[in-house]
């Protein structure tokens, strides 16, 4: 099993998944970034998304640790995420970028940090996150 990310719409809600390619982000505005635990290895022709990845719940609650790298280490964003439905899809999770993270956000890409337990799972979402306009902080 290969951990990967599907982003979500912000606004999806349960049964209403809205899949994007990339979230966009305006500088200088509180934003909720979503997105789904999926099973890279799962994907297929008929399945281009894979399924989804539902991390345990027993013995204790899972973690994520999020971080939105920079090219610059000054401006890289490290925040924990929550699951937005946890009674009901423990797959689809979340953060929050306050108005003056997305003002110098400057990644497109951002790596995530699953704990379950003892276990340990890492995964990236490569060109997930476009800054528009383009923040002056980017190259």
């Amino acid at each position: 099993m290969r951990l990967a990310i599907a982003m979500l719409d912000s606004v999806s809600t349960l049964n209403n998944l809205k899949y994007l390619n990339q979230v966009q982000i305006f500088p200088g505005e509180t934003t909720v970034v979503r997105f789904q635990l999926v099973d890279a290895d799962t994907k297929s022709q008929t399945n281009q998304i894979g399924n989804r990845y539902v991390p345990s719940s027993t013995p204790t609650a899972p973690t994520m640790q999020i971080v939105v790298k920079s090219v610059n280490d000054a401006n890289t964003i490290s925040k924990a995420a929550t699951m937005s439905f946890p009674s009901d899809d423990r797959s689809i999770w979340e953060f929050s970028m306050s108005a003056a993270e997305t003002q110098k956000a400057a990644g497109v890409n951002f790596s995530i940090t699953l704990t379950e337990g003892s276990n340990t799972k890492m995964a990236v979402g490569k060109n997930v996150l476009s800054m528009s306009p383009a923040s002056s902080y980017q190259c």
